[in-house]
């Protein structure tokens, strides 16, 4: 009876992970723990003949964590709970071809996973059908037809985060990001779901880092929607304009005051051309401005990148009419923090007196808020 206990105590403080990746015979497959600030190194093994592994995870305690098991590029996220036994088998790409058995949480990350997927692959197409027809009215029901794709995906996750609350795979959900870098859960009113799903795992796993960190993301959030508000009611210079200043050099490095355009309805937009619906956003920017220029809309867009030669090379090839200006310092911009950039592309609205109206408005919702402005 000791001994079957002694085994039962040992076997429960691990997880043991095997397998078969067809396709990759002899590589090496690497395990890390996905901490809530970084990836950590944990172990690794070589696939026999076959393709074939098998490999353990020891717990420090009895939480769950999150596991990665990668090959080159690719990998898989788990849930790995203490004393399950979690088989993997995949075809090549491990990402988007494997099944999984042994891991409840698991198999609900690859169902998260697989629908975001096809909602790329799907965007993609439409993206693709965008760009080749130069008919308005093809374009706008492109348009509406992406939109209501991602209404569609927020949908399937709120449904996901109801339905799995006690799930750890939940965190991965509040997370996930739409095909345009926008986060699926990025609203003011987004805040309740991170409350729901914090509120639930808290009873059950209290001491767990994830939890904690999830903790933190809310009440960041919650401080970002107070300073969000002060920002929107801020005199915050002689020309008592009710929004942050920007001050950025264009391509022939000239340097231009988003104030200058005090006045007229403005279209302040941040972007990556790193992002792929890059040429997307514009050509759909550039429709919208060529509708509007004439009747006082301007469009003041900041890129958000280090790589100064890409950026000016976009601007001339995809030729830009608006104002287009460069903050080099990327991702550490002061303006990510003066204007609560959460995620890229980000949009704002300021009218004629100066007001922010409108925040991350796409398509309809943009052209619908300028017409009431104009």
């Amino acid at each position: 009876m000791l001994i079957s206990i002694l085994l039962f105590s040992c076997s429960s403080s691990e997880v043991t992970i095997n397998g078969k990746f067809a396709g990759i015979k002899n590589q090496k497959i690497i395990i890390e723990k996905m901490t809530p600030s970084s990836v950590v190194f944990i172990d690794s093994i070589r696939t026999d003949e076959s393709g074939e592994f098998d490999m353990n995870y020891k717990f420090e305690n009895n939480d769950p964590v999150f596991l990665r098991v990668s090959h080159k590029n690719d990998f898989i996220t788990l849930v790995a709970h203490p004393g399950e036994k979690i088989e993997l088998n995949s075809i090549l790409n491990l990402s988007s071809n494997y099944t999984i058995t042994g891991s409840k949480d698991s198999e609900l990350i690859k169902g998260l996973n697989t629908s975001l997927s096809s909602t790329y692959d799907k965007v993609k197409q439409l993206t693709k059908e965008y760009n080749n027809t130069f008919n308005r009215e093809q374009k706008t029901a492109i348009s509406d037809k992406i939109s209501a794709l991602y209404v569609k995906q927020k949908q399937e996750n709120i449904k996901f985060l109801v339905l799995n609350s006690k799930s750890l795979a939940s965190i991965i959900s509040l997370y996930q990001i739409m095909p345009n870098g926008i986060s699926i859960f990025g609203d003011k009113t987004d805040l309740q779901y991170f409350k729901l799903i914090s509120d639930s795992l808290s009873t059950i796993y209290p001491s767990s880092p994830y939890i904690t960190s999830l903790k933190s993301t809310i009440k960041e959030h919650e401080n970002r929607e107070d300073f969000n508000n002060i920002i929107h009611n801020a005199i915050i210079n002689e020309n008592t304009i009710g929004y942050p200043d920007v001050a950025l050099p264009d391509q022939t490095g000239t340097t231009k005051l988003l104030s200058e355009l005090d006045g007229k309805v403005i279209l302040l937009i941040f972007w990556s051309p790193q992002q792929q619906s890059s040429i997307f956003l514009n050509r759909d920017l550039k429709d919208i401005y060529s509708v509007y220029e004439k009747k006082g809309l301007e469009i003041y867009q900041v890129t958000l990148d280090s790589n100064v030669s890409q950026w000016i090379s976009i601007v001339q090839s995809q030729n830009l009419p608006w104002i287009s200006v460069n903050d080099p310092n990327g991702l550490n911009s002061k303006y990510i923090k003066t204007y609560n950039i959460q995620s890229l592309p980000s949009s704002y609205i300021i009218d004629r007196k100066g007001d922010l109206v409108g925040k991350n408005l796409w398509s309809k919702d943009l052209i619908n808020k300028i017409n009431d402005l104009l």
